[in-house]
């Protein structure tokens, strides 16, 4: 059996872990919860006087909490406090935690204002342990200055799992970005999620990611793309290989495209989406295989779409959504086979978010039907759609709907596109997205683990955060 060796960086110390170890959730509720006074919870991996430690489990991740002796501990002398964590956890979250947790001790002690920390990860990432406050009971603690108005541009992500509803927000440690990111998902063969974003503000360059099913510890930098945009992207497996639909940047408003191989950087040129009349945008594209929809450029809000067959295609030209405009642009996911569903804000100052659906015409373009408006949903800015292919609700595969509030309101909502009895397409309500927060629209796709002998389905929602306030 092929084994990995995991380096664990905090304590020196490394460990084998076969590498067909089940992944998924590990139950901590029967490990202990902590000690004080210096008591051993193993005699093997006492923690030093004072310190308190416990850690809890649920369907979306995990938490490590310490209490302010931890925190301070992990600050000056990091290993009594990672190797005593390394030895009581669950192989091979320990060794992930171990890892990651050390590294993470100028951050802890910055939210601490002089209290404990907690450190959450999901189980997808159980690498990340971003670190917020946690009041450990032992008293006051420092109050933070009022800190100056700024807008957050880092990466977070959640989880969202059917039957459970979705987990808490976590950080990106250094992965920024002013724009909408994008998703793109893998199949049960090729184990591979891929993420996509712009640059923070003032770097209009692209950048990718990439996270393995089978290295869950962590998101990898695959490279800075050569090409730049001034908005989010559309990315999907388009013309056989992943490829990246994008409005260029500063004054650039023309439609562009790039591809990677499947497991390779992208590479040859960032160019125009078609050689003959090539068209513009002001907004985010959505793209969908070979389906593309955007607005117009300048004042022209509507809608377009066009399907092809090769994306070299000279004489494909864009088709007109009828009663379909907006402001900032459209979202795009298959759906029923056949089917494909828009998602979009209406233009100027028309929040409500629509929908409308199409049919494929087999290679030839779209036959789109009515916009008709998502019940209870707006946004000010462009949702994001994603159409499960692990999930199953009355027989149907759904589609999840993430956007964010409309005006001033960045939380983030969602909503699902099912059947009722009839077969009658219909919204389920829409409800929070936890405590995820954002200035712009986020990005979906849907994911799956192993746990409990069976496959559990999960999306995952990637967004920047909130605004200047």
């Amino acid at each position: 059996m092929e084994r990995q060796t995991v380096t664990e960086a905090a304590t020196g110390t490394s460990e084998e872990i076969p590498y067909d170890t089940p992944k998924g959730v590990y139950d901590f509720k029967d490990l202990p919860k902590g000690a004080s006074g210096g008591g051993p919870l193993d005699v093997k991996a006492p923690f030093p006087s004072g310190v308190k430690v416990k850690w809890d489990s649920d369907f979306w991740g995990f938490t490590i909490y310490l209490n302010r002796e931890a925190v301070a501990i992990l600050r000056d002398d990091a290993p009594k406090i990672v190797a005593p964590i390394v030895a009581l956890l669950p192989t091979p979250i320990n060794v992930i935690v171990g890892a990651y947790l050390a590294a993470r001790a100028t951050w802890a002690v910055l939210v601490a204002h002089g209290g404990g920390v907690k450190f959450h990860s999901l189980w997808i990432t159980p690498g990340l342990l971003t670190p917020s406050a946690w009041d450990d009971g032992e008293g006051s603690t420092e109050k933070p200055p009022p800190p100056p108005k700024t807008e957050d541009t880092y990466l977070y992500c959640s989880s969202f799992e059917p039957g459970k509803g979705w987990g808490n927000q976590v950080r990106f440690l250094d992965k920024k970005s002013y724009c909408a990111p994008a998703l793109m998902g893998h199949d049960m063969n090729n184990a591979i999620i891929r993420c996509v974003y712009r640059g923070d503000k003032g770097d209009e360059s692209l950048y990718y990611l990439t996270k393995r099913r089978d290295d869950e510890s962590k998101w990898v930098t695959k490279q800075t793309l050569p090409v730049k945009s001034s908005r989010g992207v559309g990315f999907e497996r388009g013309w056989t290989d992943p490829t990246v639909v994008h409005r260029g940047g500063g004054s650039d408003s023309n439609l562009r495209k790039i591809s990677a191989s499947w497991d390779g950087p992208f590479g040859g040129d960032d160019e125009p989406l078609l050689k003959k009349d090539n068209p513009t945008t002001d907004g985010q594209p959505g793209f969908w295989e070979q389906n593309v929809v955007f607005r117009g450029s300048g004042n022209d809000q509507q809608l377009y779409s066009f399907h092809l067959v090769d994306i070299s295609h000279p004489n494909e030209k864009p088709q007109k959504m009828e009663g379909c405009k907006s402001s900032s642009g459209a979202a795009l996911t298959g759906w029923d086979n056949d089917h494909v569903v828009c998602v979009f804000r209406g233009p100027d100052g028309d929040e409500q978010l629509y929908w409308v659906l199409g049919k494929l015409q087999g290679q030839e373009n779209i036959t789109w039907g009515k916009p008709q408006k998502v019940p209870g949903a707006s946004s000010a800015a462009t949702p994001a759609l994603e159409w499960s292919a692990y999930y199953e609700e009355g027989g149907v595969q759904p589609v999840l709907c993430a956007y964010r509030g409309a005006g001033s309101d960045e939380h983030l909502y969602w909503t699902m596109l099912t059947k009722d009895k009839a077969d009658t397409p219909t919204w389920t309500a829409s409800a929070r997205i936890g405590d995820a927060e954002s200035s712009e629209g986020p990005a979906l796709v849907d994911d799956c683990y192993f746990a409990n002998g069976q496959w559990h389905t999960q999306f995952l929602c990637v967004y920047r955060g909130h605004g200047l306030r």
